[in-house]
């Protein structure tokens, strides 16, 4: 009995002292990087709260996506009228957009405009900028808008529509909802989610719908704290229907 209380004793320590060259070894391995954290296996067929969109059953061909001079994908953006596409600010400053992508269909930028208060100094305030095509799309069923605030309420459902790591996806039900808007960022509303679901670079631009169906808003920005994404923004089109309307008046 004793020979064995030794025997056990023996490798309880070499456990202990394989531990302690273990814990060593790890604090000289730096951290992963963020991406690798976040980012899902290649080619998935379904994302965490999204299912792919495939080509000829896709229900919301009016979201696209929108590249620049180098062919490089900038984000997504989303068609409003038969020449007018609605994007995130951001993907507009400082680039040279040259196409609105729908499908296969690659249609001209002939113009891009950036809202006329997109910054205050250095700060982001309207994130939303306007396309004008040069030719009308093959798009025959455009988006129903709405710019009543009203129909908006607080934890009501969503629909997410974009072109995160260049594949378009869609929402599951449930997935994510509305928050409000909040003190410190007024000219936007957050939408967060219950079913760990997040949106990522190459969503911004993408569509928000609200329970209704009614396109209420485009895809903004990310918060993250800790390597997790803690919430997600959009451009609310009920504060900018003035803007857009004459535009379009313009532009069509």
């Amino acid at each position: 009995m004793k020979g064995r209380l030794l025997k056990v004793l023996s490798l309880i320590l070499a456990t202990s002292s394989s531990c302690n060259n273990i814990s060593v070894d790890k604090s000289e391995t730096p951290p992963p990087p963020i991406v690798d954290i976040l980012t899902p296996p290649k080619e998935p067929k379904e994302f965490e709260g999204f299912t792919v969109i495939e080509e000829g059953q896709d229900p919301y061909r009016c979201v696209g996506q929108v590249f620049d001079k180098d062919h490089v994908m900038v984000g997504s953006a989303v068609q409003i009228a038969k020449n007018i596409v609605l994007t995130a600010g951001h993907c507009i400053d400082g680039n040279n957009l040259m196409y609105f992508r729908v499908g296969e269909h690659d249609y001209v930028i002939k113009e891009q405009i950036l809202h006329p208060k997109y910054k205050i100094g250095e700060i982001i305030v309207n994130d939303i900028g306007i396309l004008v095509l040069e030719e009308k799309t093959c798009i025959t069923e455009l988006p129903e808008i709405t710019y009543s605030k009203s129909d908006l309420r607080r934890y009501e459902e969503l629909t997410i529509i974009g072109f995160s790591r260049c594949i378009k996806k869609k929402s599951n039900p449930g997935s994510f909802y509305y928050f409000g808007i909040v003190l410190e960022d007024p000219f936007e509303f957050k939408f967060n989610s219950t079913k760990n679901a997040y949106i990522w670079f190459g969503d911004s631009g993408g569509a928000v719908f609200e329970d209704s169906g009614k396109l209420c808003g485009v895809i903004s920005s990310f918060r993250l704290h800790d390597l997790t994404i803690t919430e997600m923004s959009a451009t609310p089109l009920f504060y900018h229907e003035d803007w857009i309307k004459s535009v379009m008046e313009e532009h069509e």
